[in-house]
């Protein structure tokens, strides 16, 4: 059996490389053909562009009424009209002849003018009847320029010739201007159309040959591959593959060999993978921890606290303290749309640029500006960021801000024992190439306190799919405003937990995180408590 098969192979190899060769040349030479008579044409219809152009360039430079005038060859305006064509003849070197006819009242075309010497034995006599060919293009030529369809070939070589209406100053047609140029260019180019036919033919050949051998061999010694095949898959080579086009039972066998190499190998692959994004993601949560705040600024004038949680690894919720100049401090909150490692990095971003900036200029419109053109001009998959950027002089209490679409902070006002909110509406930062920035003021009085934080406080849910909501955290702030910042943002934070997590064990907290509160989670609280300090990081 074995022997049988190995005396079929090369029969089966010989039939497919002949098919194929047969193929490839009937397709190459139609190709081919199609082409040398498209790219022939172009080139003809090109001399006979050409050729009616030149006809009707010269024939608009000769006056109609001395041309109809001219009685022999001895008339001045003859010589005249010689001399001109002579002159075209001159910067034209493919022009061979040159020439005006007429129709007599027999319907016989005269030549008029001949661009040839007398002497020359293919000049024409005035009056001499035309006895060629392509009479068709010259009556066509006595409404429009025309040119003769083909070629015409005498002893004197091959040309085409074009004609064009010799007009008076009626636009009547009184004679016809003939040019005949010759066509050795066009036909040049057609002889270099075929030698290229030819290379190209030779080399689809070749080409088609080396597929065939490669057919040939991939079509081969399906046992031998497979056996191959196992051997790598015991040393660990999960990538091979073994050839599974056959429809036999051969095929089926590799076809589930190369299935279950694959499932084994992308089992692997997930693993690893898996691995690695654990390891990524670990050291860019940390990154992101080292580029947030890790302590609050300390200062006399100032009570801060603050938390930040993220939903994964890393998230993209954002808030900073600057110091910009002596008793100024710039109080920065932001939330980037979405969370995970696409909102992280460009939290990156704007912490970078924020900090390049307030170096240079800290004003409130100038840097909420700044941010705005870095998100709409960068290419960030139309990721926006709700951003509000105070700075607040801890001397006299006056807070700049402006927000652009983040939610709102609660002001606490210590004497009077009330909360409003930084009302002010905005876009967030990115959804248009420049927007209006608004700058708004508010005192703080000793013992006020300001809120900050994102929208997962917020919108997080209990087991009822009830929102904590923008009221209970107001009223919590208005009970335990009095407190100091750190032990306000902890009442804060564990009776929203207790609104969102409450009635679930610990083990279940990620799971009911997941589901409740799928969002980065910010709080910055800011008590002031005025003195004379310098701000310190």
């Amino acid at each position: 059996m074995p022997k049988q098969k190995s005396l079929l192979r090369p029969s089966l190899q010989t039939r497919l490389t002949v098919v194929f060769l047969t193929m490839t040349s009937i397709l190459l030479a139609a190709s081919i053909g199609i082409f040398y008579n498209r790219a022939s044409h172009v080139f003809r219809q090109e001399l006979r562009g050409r050729l009616m152009s030149l006809a009707s360039t010269v024939a608009v430079q000769i006056d109609a009424p001395d041309h109809t005038r001219i009685g022999q060859e001895g008339d001045p305006t003859y010589q005249k009209v010689r001399e001109l064509l002579l002159r075209v003849m001159s910067v034209n070197p493919n022009v061979r002849y040159i020439y005006s006819m007429k129709v007599d009242g027999k319907g016989t075309w005269r030549f008029v003018v001949d661009s040839t010497a007398p002497e020359d034995e293919a000049h024409s006599d005035f009056g001499e009847p035309y006895t060629g060919t392509g009479t068709e293009s010259m009556f066509a030529a006595a409404v429009a320029p025309s040119a003769d369809q083909e070629f015409t070939v005498d002893q004197y070589g091959t040309w085409l010739s074009g004609f064009a209406p010799i007009r008076d100053a009626n636009g009547k047609a009184v004679a016809i201007l003939g040019v005949d140029m010759s066509a050795t260019e066009v036909l040049n180019e057609e002889r270099k159309l075929v030698w290229i036919a030819l290379v190209i033919l030779l080399a689809g050949l070749a080409f088609a040959l080396g597929i065939s051998v490669w057919l040939a061999r991939i079509l081969s010694k399906p046992i031998s591959q497979l056996a191959e095949g196992t051997r790598k898959v015991s040393e660990g080579d999960l990538t091979i593959r073994v050839p599974a086009a056959r429809s036999d039972e051969l095929g089926d066998l590799a076809r589930s060999f190369n299935a279950m190499t694959q499932a084994i190998a992308q089992h692997r692959d997930e693993l690893k993978e898996n691995e690695r994004m654990i390891q990524e993601l670990a050291t860019a949560r940390k990154i992101q921890q080292a580029m947030l705040p890790t302590e609050a600024p300390s200062d006399g004038a100032l009570n801060i606290d603050f938390y930040l949680e993220t939903s994964t690894e890393v998230g993209g919720d954002y808030f900073d303290f600057l110091p910009v100049e002596k008793n100024k401090l710039a109080l920065v909150i932001g939330d980037v749309t979405g969370h995970g490692v696409p909102a992280a990095l460009l939290m990156a971003v704007i912490k970078s640029c924020l900090h390049t900036q307030v170096l240079t200029d800290f004003r409130v419109p100038n840097v909420m500006g700044i941010a705005n053109n870095i998100l709409h001009q960068g290419s960030f998959e139309r990721r926006f960021m709700t951003f509000f950027y105070s700075l607040l002089d801890t001397e006299t209490g006056r807070l700049a801000y402006a927000n652009a679409g983040h939610p709102y902070p609660f002001h606490y006002r210590s004497a009077q024992r009330t909360v409003e909110m930084l009302e002010m509406a905005s876009y967030p930062l990115g959804v248009r190439a420049s927007m209006p920035i608004q700058e708004q003021e508010v005192t703080l009085d000793p013992g006020d306190v300001l809120v900050f934080y994102s929208d997962g406080i917020i919108e997080a849910k209990n087991a009822h799919g009830e929102e904590f909501g923008f009221e209970r955290m107001e009223k919590l702030i208005l009970d335990h405003g009095d407190l100091s910042a750190g032990a306000l943002k902890e009442k804060l934070l564990a009776s929203w937990r207790k609104y969102v997590y409450d009635g679930t064990q610990p083990l279940d907290y990620q799971a009911v995180k997941a589901d409740r509160a799928d969002d980065d989670i910010t709080i910055v609280v800011v008590k002031y408590a005025p003195a004379i300090a310098s701000l310190e990081i």
